[in-house]
């Protein structure tokens, strides 16, 4: 029955016509008792063994600050077609998921707003929870395996010198039944980032990152660009995907960095770690490519035809015939690959050496217009522990502001 209240509610959507509709894919919270059972959001599927979930006994011996930004409360990803767009509210849940997590790993947890990073000393270490890529079916999707999250947690001594970067990866296997929405997964792939951030906190935080942060904080070089280094920005205009030269709207902000290091030293750098600081104060973490390819080029496009839900759910077999989506499908992946190898990760950027590479940066819906900005990142000395905290201006560096949530949910 509800397959038929769902495919009422899509045709009487499109009777409509002539503007832009949204549908809101709501998240029901994932519950740490439940979360290891496939009857809460795999009704009648088949999914591959689950691992069996070992609890912490005792909490790690840290005392944590928790920043969440802005960027992440207020993450969407929104897919479709130019009048209907299919909206996921991903970063409210996952903030709310993490509150109900991170208390049971830890000794203390504090949130902690933008005025009070790097200032407490009650805390033993910082983190900032980011979603660095998301993406989920659509349409004549339901056997695509491009569906997953990926959470990067920065890790920061309590004055803001870097520790380590951590990543998880949430992705749940399973075969849906015809008469299920193709996003089903959803559920299923938050669960599994649950499961392993559980799982792997003892390792991330180990004896040897305790000691270190049990210590006195590593000192660092502010606002210093060690001697020989010389570093260029450029605020790309365009991107170039796949042969595809696409014009990048003025929400968001690419830019092309190239690092020439004629000096004596060799240096680290992680291109997880470098912020854009607006001239207002706040800063932006860096995005991903699923990310950034929705608000550059708009919503994803897939098969007119197999967005339509029921149309997608019910006829499923028949839609995944159509090669016409499956060719989009395929576009998709490519142009996310290629935008991956296009962006700065981890460097070592040896002396006489050169490296170059793009940071991606999505400022939060709201964020208004502005001109000028700087980019700050740091540079690890290899031989020895010496650490630069390095911010360069970017004069002509223009932003033409975010629309609200409502107004960017139609424009994308």
């Amino acid at each position: 029955m509800k397959v038929f209240h769902v495919l009422f509610f899509v045709l009487l959507i499109h009777s409509f016509g002539g503007c832009t509709h949204v549908i809101v894919i709501d998240i029901d919270p994932v519950q740490s008792e439940s979360a290891l059972d496939d009857s809460v959001y795999l009704a009648e599927t088949e999914s591959l063994p689950v691992p069996e979930l070992k609890p912490v006994l005792t909490p790690i011996p840290l005392n944590i600050g928790v920043y969440y930004s802005d960027e992440l409360k207020n993450f969407e990803y929104i897919r479709g077609v130019p009048d209907i767009h299919w909206v996921v509210p991903l970063g409210e849940h996952s903030v709310e998921f993490f509150r109900e997590v991170l208390p049971e790993l830890f000794t203390s947890v504090i949130e902690l707003d933008e005025t009070e990073l790097f200032t407490r000393d009650d805390v033993d270490i910082i983190i900032e929870p980011v979603i660095e890529e998301f993406h989920f079916r659509l349409g004549a999707e339901r056997h695509s395996n491009l569906h997953s999250i990926v959470y990067r947690f920065n890790i920061y001594q309590n004055n803001g010198v870097p520790l380590r970067v951590w990543r998880v990866h949430g992705q749940r296997e399973f075969n849906l039944g015809i008469f299920q929405v193709v996003w089903t997964h959803i559920k299923g792939d938050l669960a599994d980032a649950i499961e392993k951030i559980r799982l792997q906190s003892r390792e991330v935080f180990d004896d040897q990152l305790i000691d270190v942060v049990k210590k006195k904080p590593s000192p660092f070089i502010p606002s210093t660009v060690p001697a020989g280094v010389e570093i260029y920005l450029e605020s790309q205009k365009t991107i170039t995907l796949l042969n595809m030269e696409k014009e990048l709207p003025g929400n968001v902000a690419v830019i092309k960095v190239s690092i020439h290091n004629q000096g004596k030293k060799n240096f680290i750098l992680r291109g997880s770690e470098t912020r854009l600081i607006l001239p207002n104060g706040h800063w932006v973490s860096p995005t991903g490519a699923t990310q950034l390819i929705a608000r550059a080029l708009g919503p994803v496009d897939v098969n007119v035809a197999a967005t339509t839900v029921t149309v997608a759910d019910v006829l499923a077999s028949m839609i995944h015939q159509f090669s016409e989506s499956q060719e989009r499908l395929s576009l998709l992946k490519a142009q996310v690959t290629q935008l991956r190898s296009q962006q700065l990760r981890k460097t070592l950027i040896q002396h006489g050496a050169s490296v170059t590479g793009l940071l991606s940066y999505l400022p939060v819906a709201g964020t208004p217009a502005f001109t000028g900005a700087q980019l700050q990142f740091w540079l690890y000395d290899t031989s020895s522990d010496e650490t630069y905290q390095v911010r360069v201006p970017m004069t002509d560096f223009n932003f033409k502001g975010v629309a609200d949530k409502d107004a960017l949910r139609k424009e994308l």
